[in-house]
């Protein structure tokens, strides 16, 4: 079974796409550049959580995906070349960890599967940074990483897979995308094992249409650490 990741450049795709490697070695990626421009700020948990994924990953050194798979890069994932390297390939899936949203023309030439990782519940929270909101907002139960079918909404698809992130007593938010990571390692290998195996993999509609939410500001993203601290902290050890 063919395999096509769309995903971007960073140490914890870089470590799904080995693991998914492990499994189903006909895989090849499509990474998308970032649409970033100038230097970024980013909070003192994120230089933590890339540090500390790295090392407890690759060792510490780099880590690219586009060494371990064929690799596309592109400025977009609706890019021509995109749409030109599904006709000439012909993934039977395509799993989307981490990019924009898919316009109408990929859809349409992309394989009957093709499903997206989502860091959240989308019936409460869809687009960016759910769980850093749903941890603002004090909605734990927000934390939940779900797999889903692309449709023509922002995470509004059949909902395949979910999953609770298992949140241990003390641990800090700087560890969190790890643990989503994780989890979307093993929803994506059932689902891949489930098509791979029997052509299909079941799917239920969502109930509701969550609050979509854009990437979150600067100013508020900091406080999240603190408020995670405190919740994990009241975590049975």
């Amino acid at each position: 079974m063919k395999t096509c990741l769309f995903t971007t450049e960073t140490t914890h795709h870089a470590y799904f796409t080995r693991r998914l490697l492990e499994r189903f070695p006909a895989t090849e990626a499509i990474c998308e550049l970032s649409q970033k421009s100038g230097p970024q700020k980013i909070c003192g948990f994120e230089k933590q959580r890339d540090s500390w994924e790295a090392d407890a990953w690759f060792q510490g050194k780099p880590s690219l995906i586009s060494s371990m798979v064929p690799t596309l890069q592109v400025r977009s994932i609706n890019d021509r070349m995109v749409l030109e390297h599904l006709e000439a390939n012909r993934p039977d899936v395509v799993v989307v960890f981490g990019t924009g949203v898919l316009e109408a023309a990929v859809l349409a030439k992309g394989p009957k599967h093709i499903l997206n990782l989502h860091g959240g519940d989308p019936e409460e929270y869809r687009g960016l940074d759910s769980h850093l909101w749903a941890i603002y907002e004090k909605r734990f139960s927000g934390l939940v990483s779900t797999l889903h079918r692309v449709d023509p909404g922002i995470d509004t698809g059949e909902i395949v897979e979910q999953m609770n992130l298992p949140c241990k007593k003390n641990m800090q938010l700087f560890q969190l995308r790890s643990l989503n990571t994780e989890a979307c390692v093993g929803m994506a290998i059932n689902a891949l094992r489930k098509i791979s195996s029997c052509g299909d993999v079941s799917s239920f509609p969502q109930r509701r249409k969550g609050r979509y939410l854009s990437a979150m500001p600067q100013e508020i993203k900091e406080k999240c650490p603190a408020i995670f601290s405190e919740y994990t902290a009241g975590i049975p050890g």
